[in-house]
């Protein structure tokens, strides 16, 4: 066996939960290798595979296992063609490379697991690491986690010790096992490494959750809020509106001949009851920020976003529908429901141009106090 590469910790969370949806949950159980096994005896090295194959609960099948010369740094592999009416299991082992007890038993099992999973239709045949990552993380679900990890060896393997240990910890925690149970690892590095994923391994579903969620969570709250706040904002105009009802009451007296005077000063009492206020502009200022950011983050193209202002046009006093013509820049409307003057800004939006423009004036605005400012200091001085 030749390590092929790194698992991801979701990858290998994936490959465990195929497992736990099709195979037979194993418990509590571990295999436990017979005393007087010899990896170079033939009939011992068959006996330990058939009880392997019993473990799993293919008391139907019967293994046989060859020793034979493979290719270098394959130490066994097993026969995937169909044989479910033979019921036979061909696996050929290379004699050499069967270092000790532990080794052999760690290469049967991965074998022997390799079939299991074909049987349970989770062999694919084609991507090679992935069948081989699968049957080294199928020895751990079905039982045989501890037989894998006493024949660990640095220079072998498909999956390396880290993800497996992870792996190990995280199949057994979840069948209620404690570190009591995995005495039975005998190397010191492997139930170091055990012992420490087992207790590492404590997260909850609900910590999950939050913790890989509270970005959106927070997306979400600001959102509720904006939408609110918003409102507030809406809620406010109109009350200010409301305060101009004796204005917008008059708004309809057209005919010169009949109101000369009011026709003739009202242009100022709109403006002086229109003026947009700093406040009003500041506000503005941050919504249309707010705007760019969140018009980049959902991917909404200006096109998208101008096409809003020129689908309907509706009047800000009583919420009538004007008209279904498509403006494309600042005009003025009557509504011939409640007869009010509104002014419909359908300009198309550049962020760009608008952002430039205010900067612009903030430089002007520094010359302009710049300048006032020595302006004082000549007076002061006499100048």
């Amino acid at each position: 066996m030749a390590l092929f590469g790194k698992l991801s910790k979701f990858q290998i969370l994936d490959i465990l939960a195929k497992f736990e949806e099709k195979l037979p949950n194993m418990g509590k159980k571990f295999f436990e290798p017979s005393k007087n096994f010899n990896p170079h005896d033939i009939l011992s090295i068959n006996v330990e595979a058939r009880r392997m194959v019993h473990f799993l609960g293919l008391t139907d099948y019967i293994p046989e296992i060859r020793f034979d010369n493979l290719p270098k740094s394959t130490a066994a592999n097993v026969n995937m063609e169909n044989s479910t009416i033979l019921k036979k299991i061909h696996i050929n082992v290379d004699y050499n490379t069967l270092y000790n007890n532990a080794h052999a038993l760690r290469v049967l099992a991965h074998e022997v697991c390799h079939k299991y999973l074909q049987l349970y239709g989770l062999y694919t045949g084609i991507a090679e690491f992935e069948d081989e990552a699968r049957a080294e993380l199928c020895t751990i679900y079905s039982g045989f986690g501890i037989v894998t990890l006493n024949g660990y060896k640095e220079e072998a393997g498909y999956v390396n010790l880290d993800d497996f240990c992870l792996a190990f910890a995280i199949v057994y925690k979840t069948r209620g096992m404690s570190e009591n149970d995995i005495i039975g690892i005998t190397p010191q590095q492997c139930r170091i490494k055990v012992s420490q994923a087992l207790s590492n391994n404590n997260i909850t579903i609900k910590q999950a959750v939050l913790a890989s969620q509270k970005g959106d969570a927070r997306f979400r709250r600001n959102i509720k809020l904006l939408e609110f706040a918003l409102d507030n904002i809406k809620g406010m105009k109109e009350r200010h509106s409301e305060q101009d009802k004796t204005l917008r009451n008059n708004t309809y007296r057209d005919d010169e001949k009949k109101y000369p005077l009011y026709n003739l000063m009202k242009p100022e009492l709109i403006l002086n009851n229109s003026m947009e206020s700093e406040e009003l502009n500041e506000c503005n200022r941050q919504i249309e920020n707010l705007l760019r950011v969140l018009s980049t983050h959902s991917g909404t193209t200006l096109e998208e976003l101008n096409n809003v202002m020129t689908k309907e046009i509706v009047c800000p006093c009583c919420g009538y529908k004007v008209t279904k013509t498509m403006p494309t820049e600042a005009i003025v409307k009557r509504c011939p429901k409640c007869k009010h003057y509104f002014a419909w800004d359908a300009t198309p939006w550049n962020p760009e141009a608008e952002e430039s423009q205010s900067t612009s004036k903030e430089n002007n605005t520094e010359k302009t106090e710049t300048l006032s400012t020595w302006q004082k200091l000549f007076k002061k001085f006499g100048f």
